[in-house]
């Protein structure tokens, strides 16, 4: 009897709570309309996003507004919440919620569901500091972490990457934070350095000069800057040079200014008498001529 008494007590006490926050009763109707105020929000946020969206890039595109579309973005995301808040806001008021206790009684529980909810709001605080600070904007080509792609999304929570495989990574805004960021797309030119093994005795100034004719050649390797040619050690079985070239940023342009630098560098170096050695071994024989060559004979 003690325990139904005291959940009796425990139901009355929350309903003279919840009736500290509500003027009068709620009929059945004013729910559904209070349900259907919040549906509308969400819906309405939704389209009033995609409207954002479309005006912001259609002026950034005739030049009358000088915004990108990770900007354009934040501002559609922003007015969404903004709409949803509202709808939340005039549902209550419709209900008869005094608000402003509310409000209060929700700041004292935010705190002991902000530490349950720690991952997930440092994530959103991360996300809005990236598209705020914008290291990277969306389509630009990035390295965050191990992971390599084009950014296709920029969101409060994640970062979605396209990556050049075909498959989508998701990576929370947290750990790109925290993460080596480079973005490959960032300025309009990037080098690439392929090392050359040329045989020695090679003459090296000649060997400069068929190596930058080939190289100038490629049709997606830049005039500026000049590609160059450094010598940079004594290898095993070569003399090792760097060869470096400037295309545009994007990945598929360093791979195909390769494809074309590679396919010139063989053709001209061969056409040249020089020749690109591959690893030998010698080997010495400690007892001397006469055993090699009585094992020579043994084998035969």
């Amino acid at each position: 009897m003690m325990s139904i008494a005291s959940g009796i007590g425990t139901l009355t006490a929350a309903s003279d709570s919840v009736d500290d926050f509500v003027t009068g009763n709620i009929t059945t109707a004013e729910w559904f309309v209070a349900l259907g105020i919040l549906i509308g929000g969400f819906v309405l946020g939704s389209i009033v996003r995609r409207i954002v969206r479309r005006v912001f890039l259609r002026g950034s595109k005739s030049d009358l507004v000088p915004v990108d579309e990770t900007a354009t973005s934040l501002v559609a995301r922003l007015v969404q919440i903004a709409v949803i808040t509202f709808a939340v806001i005039y549902a209550l008021f419709y209900l008869g919620v005094q608000v402003g206790p509310l409000f209060g009684a929700l700041g004292i529980g935010g705190i002991a569901l902000a530490f349950a909810m720690q991952d997930t709001l440092e994530n959103f605080v991360s996300g809005l500091v990236l598209q705020l600070r914008r290291p990277f904007v969306i389509g630009d080509q990035v390295e965050i972490g191990q992971q390599l792609g084009s950014v296709a999304d920029i969101g409060f929570r994640y970062v979605q990457l396209h990556r050049f495989d075909g498959t989508v990574a998701l990576i929370p805004a947290k750990m790109v934070l925290q993460e080596v960021v480079v973005n490959n797309t960032a300025e309009t030119r990037r080098r690439t350095t392929l090392p050359l093994g040329l045989a020695y005795g090679t003459d090296l100034a000649k060997a400069r000069e068929v190596i930058l004719a080939a190289v100038n050649d490629a049709p997606s390797v830049v005039a500026e800057p000049a590609a160059d040619v450094l010598v940079s050690t004594f290898g095993a079985s070569s003399v090792d040079l760097l060869v470096r070239y400037w295309h545009d940023p994007q990945r598929s342009d360093g791979l195909r200014a390769t494809d074309e630098v590679v396919d010139r560098l063989h053709r001209a170096l061969a056409d040249a008498g020089i020749e690109i050695p591959f690893p030998q071994t010698v080997v010495h024989n400690a007892a001397g001529p006469a055993a090699a060559a009585a094992a020579a004979g043994t084998d035969g």
